[in-house]
């Protein structure tokens, strides 16, 4: 799912003109395919002084749901509370509708939100009941229903881009 561009809600694009967005990835066991159901959306609540529009991007296998999302950001005060309304939007509204209420979810990205319990911007503002967060200490996250635990959570570095990957090692 492509960011989209302010200035002529087009897809937005990289210097190097590729497209820029969000997306998730996975392997199904040929056994278990049935099939995917893609979604994604763009954020109502948008940061004002961005050309980029935020957005999400899902994917529905039947038996898992997963989501990814990089939300809004950005070194002006306030924007810490854009990213908060997008990450309500994608637990509160988005995941429940788009899953159909309950199942195996996941949601990881950058949520430019850290873990901080003084803060008004807490990530864990963001986590509905029955589901469990874990992070890399900064700004990205899991956020899992409680079908799953974690087992562990790690780091891989990546390049061209400003964070390393962040893997969620899950199991039942």
């Amino acid at each position: 799912m492509p960011a989209i561009f302010k200035g002529n809600d087009s897809a937005y694009h990289c210097t190097n003109g590729d497209f820029y967005g969000s997306a998730v990835l996975g392997h199904v066991p040929a056994a278990s395919w049935n099939g995917i159901k893609a979604y994604g959306g763009r954020y109502t609540s948008q940061w004002g002084s961005s050309n980029e529009e935020r957005i999400f991007a899902c994917a529905d296998t039947g038996d898992l749901f997963a989501c990814t999302t990089h939300l809004a950001a950005d070194s002006d005060p306030g924007v810490e509370k854009t990213a908060l309304a997008q990450c309500q939007a994608l637990m509160f509204d988005a995941v429940p509708y788009l899953r159909g209420g309950s199942g195996k979810t996941v949601v990881g990205g950058d949520f430019n939100l850290e873990y901080d319990t003084g803060d008004a911007e807490n990530v864990q503002k963001c986590v509905p009941a029955g589901y469990t967060r874990k992070g890399d200490g900064d700004v990205q996250h899991f956020v899992v229903s409680d079908d799953f635990v974690f087992t562990g959570v790690r780091e891989l570095h990546v390049d061209f881009t400003d964070h390393n990957a962040l893997i969620a090692d899950l199991g039942m």
